[in-house]
Order: C-alpha cells, then structure tokens, then sequence
C-alpha cells in the first residue's frame, strides 16, 4: 500500500477473496469531501477512470472508461467491489479533493481463491496409482495436505512443489476427506473438503448373495410352474381313460347281444330252438356203401 498527503487506503477484509466482497476504504482526511475519483491503474490517467464521485451532485456517481457493474462508491470516499474476480485484482489509484486540499494514493489489490482439489482417476480402483492436485490458480509459496478425522496415510508421495500427492497401489482403506492448504505470507486459503473413494476390482460379497437369491427364486419358480403343468396333463390324460370305463359306448358301435344256454327257451334275442338228439348211430366204413336221398 502506498500514501501520500497523509491519506491510506484499508482493505476490508485484508484478503479478499474470489465470489466475495471487499472494500478499498479511505482513511487519513482531512476535511470535507468535495470529489474523488478511482482508477484501474497506477496511475491517475483519464482513460482508467472507474467512477467520479461528487457527494453534493445529483446522482452523486458517474461511470468512468473502466466502469463495471460491481464497483460502487461512497460518501466516505471508499470503493466497494462485490462478487470479486481473480481479474479485479491489481494497482487501484484514487484522487481527492477535499475544501482544504487535493489528496492521492494508490493500492495492490490481491484476490485470493479457494483451492480446489481433483483427482486423476475419475472412479479410482483398488491397486490403481491415483493422483491427488492441489489447484491455487496462481502461486503460493507453500500447500499442506490433510486428511480429516485422520493421518495421511502412509506409503504416499509428495510432488516438489506439494501440490499433487500421489497414491502407488491404492487400498481401499485409503479411502476418506482430504483437504489442502495454500499459505502465502500471511494468507491461508483452504480448499473444501474431497471426498476419496476407492472401488473394488470385484463386486462386495453382499451383491453375489444377492444375485444368488434372486437366482434361486427364479430356479424354484420354474419348478413349481412345471410341476403345475405336468399335473394339469396328468389329470387330462386320465380323464381321457376313464371316460370308456364309465358306460359311454360309441354311437358307431352295435349293441353286444347276450346268448343264453338254456334248452327250450326262447330268449327276446330270438334264439333258434335247436332239435333234441336221442342217439347217434355208427355208420359202417365200407367202401361201398348205398347211397340214400
């Protein structure tokens, strides 16, 4: 921060950052405040003028060459910027002109975003090499690596610069929240939190005994549809050969008759009386014999 003429400009907070606000608040006047004016620049050239300010006019603010939607001014002579971007960062110069004198000072403005974490492997599995990046967006002189609730674990490697850390031959119990820290001079910046989760290579034993459950009602379904049907052709079949056995005779069939071995009566199936034999008679076996009609 530089001044002049006794005049400081405060930066609240002192580390903005990204998506935030912040306030270039002016101190040190003296007097009343009659104009001010603030620059993008080093420098107090008209062409990177944010805004004029009168306090007494009507409206008090006028748009300037480098004039955007999220600065604003106010009475005090300050500049608030809000939902900061990396790109607002830089020199910002103002001038003053109060009823007792005319005042200048100038300010770095640093914008500080939150580190973000990503890993190498979007569904990182069990003995893969998986790689885990701090990203800053700009540098910082030192990132730390933490992991929630627990110890880094061990066997991991560390780039140069701490910001990937690297997992050889990952396990499962690698698995949890890890966070990294960007520390710049006074500055700490912690990223949220990243939850890693390692896949095995081979579905849970709880998925094979469910896939054997369902296997097995399938299997006992099919069996009682086919005992159904088997009994169902079953019980078809031996109705076809009962039917016979229960008095239904075929139209196409004659009726059976019934003889009956009794002499000298006459049965209603008309039964021819057969003659009655007194005696048989041995005829002789000569060659010749006579012949009688």
């Amino acid at each position: 921060m530089d001044s002049a003429c006794g005049i400081d400009i405060q930066l609240v907070p002192q580390y903005p950052v990204v998506s935030k606000s912040v306030t270039l608040k002016l101190t040190g006047i003296n007097g009343t405040i009659q104009k001010f004016e603030w620059y993008k620049a080093p420098v107090t050239d008209p062409s990177y003028i944010i805004l004029s300010y009168i306090p007494s006019a009507n409206p008090p603010q006028t748009q300037g060459p480098q004039y955007f939607s999220r600065a604003s001014g106010s009475p005090d002579g300050s500049l608030q910027i809000s939902d900061l971007l990396t790109t607002d960062q830089g020199d910002y110069t103002v001038t003053t002109q109060t009823d007792t004198a005319s005042q200048q000072t100038r300010v770095n403005l640093p914008v500080y975003g939150k580190p973000v974490i990503t890993v190498s492997v979007s569904r990182p599995l069990e003995n893969e090499t998986v790689t885990l990046t701090c990203n800053t967006g700009r540098e910082v002189e030192r990132i730390l690596w933490s992991r929630v609730a627990s110890r880094l674990p061990s066997g991991i490697t560390f780039s140069t610069d701490n910001i990937n850390v690297t997992f050889t031959n990952i396990k499962r119990s690698d698995s949890g929240r890890y966070q990294c820290e960007a520390q710049d001079g006074n500055t700490r910046s912690i990223s949220d939190t990243y939850t890693l989760e390692i896949y095995s290579v081979y579905p849970p034993l709880e998925s094979f005994a469910g896939i054997l459950a369902v296997i097995a009602g399938i299997t006992l379904l099919g069996i009682a549809f086919l005992i159904c049907v088997a009994f169902l052709l079953y019980k078809k079949c031996i109705q076809r050969n009962i039917q016979p056995l229960r008095g239904q005779v075929n139209s196409n069939d004659e009726p059976q008759r019934v003889y009956y071995n009794v002499p000298g009566v006459t049965t209603e199936h008309n039964a021819m009386k057969e003659p009655t034999y007194t005696g048989l008679q041995y005829h002789t076996q000569d060659t010749y014999s006579e012949l009688k009609s």
